[in-house]
């Protein structure tokens, strides 16, 4: 899980998550997953793109890694598998597991708190009891610093906090009920809509 300026993201084994120069970031890895940085110098070749994103990370890219950090090569055949790796990455899309974070102070309250318990089934209604804010305002307020509606958005968090339990091998019923979801089907027809993947195939494949 990687969290930047813009929100967090999550960073399936399927691909990598490319960060430029100079942008603040935190990763954190949950029990049983792991994760690689390399940093590649823009004096090497054009980046792959030039916003934090997504690169796939071809065989040919993973098995270069490997080679880079394991093995011994003379400084020339080194310069040049270094000026290769960055023509290998590709841009990505990472399927709507970034997470937008609001900045509206009000907005804000409720998603750390959405974020910290994604079960938490309050309504906007409620919601603006609490942070002092009507219903119609914080709608507004979702839309407008995220792009998403609040129902939207909370599925997508619920989604992130998803990935991040199955990753580190929790049971698809345990972790549909800790994310808010009453029954495990339900559970899985909303992960499938929101990724195109089953919750178990997606467990199988993050570890």
């Amino acid at each position: 899980m990687v969290e930047t300026a813009r929100g967090f993201h999550a960073v399936p084994w399927t691909v990598g998550l490319w960060i430029p120069a100079g942008e603040r970031h935190r990763v954190t890895a949950s029990p049983g997953t792991e994760f690689a940085c390399t940093f590649l110098s823009p004096r090497l070749a054009p980046a792959p793109r030039d916003d934090v994103g997504a690169v796939g990370i071809p065989a040919a890219a993973r098995a270069l890694f490997d080679e880079l950090a394991t093995r011994d090569m003379d400084p020339g055949t080194r310069r040049l598998a270094e000026k290769l790796l960055p023509r290998l990455l590709d841009r990505a899309e990472l399927l709507r597991l970034d997470l937008v974070l609001p900045e509206d102070d009000r907005t804000r309250r409720i998603a750390d708190a959405v974020r910290e318990d994604p079960a938490d089934p309050r309504t906007l209604r409620e919601w603006g009891a609490i942070v002092g804010a009507s219903e119609r305002n914080l709608s507004r307020l979702f839309r407008r610093e995220t792009e998403l509606s609040f129902a939207d958005w909370r599925t997508r968090a619920r989604m992130l906090a998803a990935v991040e339990l199955l990753a580190a091998g929790q049971p698809v019923g345990a972790v549909g009920r800790r994310v808010g979801y009453a029954t495990p089907s339900a559970f899985v027809q909303a992960f499938r809509r929101e990724l195109g993947i089953t919750p178990g195939a997606f467990g199988v494949s993050a570890r």
